[in-house]
């Protein structure tokens, strides 16, 4: 039998053991800001992802994108098959030219609208 390698994210952060309706009640109640939990979940991503490969890319913007929606600060991804603005839509391959698209599809519209930062 293989042995399995395990990969986790989960460390002493700002995101903490919290879901997404953790991670917003504790902003909503100034126990983190938006920008703390983006920079958690990106620390996150760079822990786990040289092992995983899982991104085809990340937001450069420090706090993501977000609205004032319901989940506003909560930071969240998006699949590679949705046009979200300043990213390549690859389709989880790289048969495709990677050009970073110029406007949200309506699902992104849709997560930041709600408030999601999008990283």
């Amino acid at each position: 039998m293989p042995s399995v390698r395990r990969v986790s994210a989960f460390t002493d952060d700002a995101l903490g053991q919290d879901d997404a309706l953790g991670v917003r009640q504790r902003i909503l109640d100034g126990e983190i800001t938006a920008k703390e939990a983006a920079s958690a979940a990106y620390a996150r991503i760079a822990k786990v992802n040289p092992k995983l490969n899982a991104m085809a890319a990340v937001s450069t913007d420090p706090l993501g994108d977000h609205g004032d929606g319901f989940w506003e600060g909560v930071p969240t991804l998006l699949k590679d098959n949705i046009d979200a603005r300043g990213t390549a839509t690859m389709h989880g391959t790289d048969a495709f030219e990677p050009r970073p698209v110029a406007r949200d599809g309506e699902t992104a519209k849709a997560f930041r609208i709600s408030g999601f930062s999008v990283l």
